[in-house]
């Protein structure tokens, strides 16, 4: 089976190890390229594609890879006979040949001709040296148009066609997708959101059984993602293996996963997107537009779709409305690349609990595909009750007091006091996780006088309709800060502790 997928995503590891290139000549170019005070210019090639130059908006990834490998010397008789890939630096007069016939075997083309050879170790967690540039050249082959579009083999109808065209399958706080890699290879995407600041990634590379209708995976590729306070995400590889997983529906309709290979997904079953009240997607492509209906119920009114900001983006949504069946989009073509739509979900507080993308690539003016997404629902008011409810103190002063408890019908509480002897106020809302702003967002904040005597009651508000938010400022748990902003009539921002 292909390694596309797994290559692909070895180039977005962010490895907590890495290996040296040491003193070499290699290193040295490596390090110049991008770099504006000393720049070095570079082509790539093999057979199939012949010489490529860089162009513009490419951006190279493999120098951050190859530095993490390690160089040793090796003798020119252990160098394989074939085809192999070129790292040409042009005005140095140095090339770099990659061999296919021997991924660790690397040849080093001087300027007077001399040659000499390596060996190229790689760390276990990335793909080998050349398997990696020949991911690089693929890319950039890509944006000279040298790569023909991809006439898919998919099944006339069934889950997986279903599943390609956008459908999303979930269990608890689990979601599954599937994306087309090539004409034969499939990449099934889990996500699990263990908490606020953690989400864990499962990626199986694999293959349709049309006899069996079921997706057999080859190899699976397992991330853990943690979010800072600004929303950056860090990526951590976890394990990456061969793999006999199987994915196929059950009686009741349920997509089942079996030999998993890991015990938090063993014999897990999904639900057909059962996504905020049990939404159904279906999305499809014809005529070079992208079609996708989202079925609601009657009462819900809450899908909306985001507009790109970009002035000359790539996909453009010429429609978004209700219908008798539901919510319907319609997408267009603008130029040419791959651009994302975004929709939301808003429950009855204004607050988005749900957020579903669908990346789309643009080829000779019409949609061709969808290639990746992701659907991001809020965590349940339970998963955060035991992090947030109790009491907080300002961190700085320690004068301004919070106190946030469940309410009883959705979301939580938040009472804030700063008293007399400080700036005198009382502040309340109701909050509620917005999964779009990662953030506990209210629209119905209102500030109250501080009560001169030690009582809980309030008079009449001094600002009503305040909005803002209270989000996360730190990356775990055990070391959680919360960070209030409010962002209307009184803007103010102040940092709370718990309460030791």
């Amino acid at each position: 089976m292909k390694r596309i997928c797994m290559i692909l995503i070895a180039l977005m590891l962010v490895c907590t190890a890495s290996l040296s290139l040491g003193e070499s000549k290699l290193n040295e170019l490596l390090a110049r390229i991008g770099n504006e005070e000393n720049p070095v210019a570079f082509t790539l090639a093999n057979t199939e594609y012949g010489v490529l130059e860089p162009m513009e908006g490419y951006m190279a990834i493999f120098p951050e890879l190859l530095a993490r490998a390690e160089l040793t010397p090796a003798d020119a008789s252990e160098a394989p006979e074939g085809e192999y890939v070129v790292l040409n630096f042009t005005e140095e007069n140095i090339r770099f040949d990659f061999f296919y016939g021997d991924e660790t075997c690397l040849r080093q083309v001087n300027p007077d001709g001399s040659e000499e050879y390596f060996r190229v170790q790689m760390p276990e967690n990335l793909s080998s040296a050349v398997m990696i540039m020949e991911a690089e050249l693929d890319a950039l082959a890509d944006m000279h148009g040298l790569v023909p579009p991809v006439e898919a083999v998919m099944p006339e109808e069934g889950w997986v066609l279903d599943s390609v065209n956008g459908a999303v399958w979930q269990s608890d706080r689990a979601s599954l997708r599937v994306f087309l890699e090539d004409t034969e290879n499939y990449k099934v995407q889990i996500l699990w959101g263990s908490s606020a600041f953690e989400t864990r990634e499962w990626v199986y590379g694999c293959e349709y059984d049309a006899e069996t209708q079921t997706l057999n995976a080859a190899y699976v590729v397992c991330d853990d993602l943690t979010y800072d306070k600004n929303g950056e995400e860090t990526r951590t590889n976890v394990y990456e293996a061969e793999s006999e997983a199987v994915f196929a529906l059950n009686e009741e309709g349920g997509l089942v996963l079996r030999n998993a290979g890991d015990e938090q997904l063993e014999g897990k079953t999904f639900e057909m997107t059962e996504i905020q009240g049990g939404t159904r997607m279906t999305g499809g492509i014809e005529d070079g537009c992208y079609l996708l209906l989202v079925e609601t119920e009657d009462e819900d009114t809450g899908w909306s779709v985001l507009d790109p900001d970009e002035e000359d983006p790539v996909i453009k949504v010429t429609e978004a409305v209700y219908r008798e069946d539901g919510f319907y989009v319609r997408c267009e073509a603008g130029k040419d690349g791959t651009g994302t739509l975004t929709l939301v979900h808003d429950n009855d507080d204004m607050i988005t609990d749900q957020v579903c993308t669908f990346d789309l690539v643009v080829r000779d003016g019409a949609i061709e595909e969808c290639v990746g997404g992701s659907s991001v629902s809020s965590p349940e008011d339970e998963e955060l009750e035991e992090v947030l409810c109790g009491e907080w103190t300002e961190a700085e002063t320690q004068f301004t007091r919070m106190t946030i408890t469940r309410n009883p019908d959705s979301g939580f509480d938040v009472r804030i006091v700063s008293p007399v002897s400080h700036e005198a106020y009382v502040f309340t809302a109701t909050v509620g996780y917005d999964c779009y702003m990662e953030a506990l967002v209210y629209h119905n904040g209102a500030f109250y006088p501080a009560p001169i005597e030690n009582t809980d009651e309030l008079g009449d508000p001094e600002i009503v309709n305040e909005t803002g938010m209270i989000h996360f400022a730190a990356d775990s748990e055990e070391n959680l800060s919360l960070v209030w902003t409010n962002e209307f009539y009184r803007v103010m921002t102040v940092a709370f502790v718990p309460v030791e």
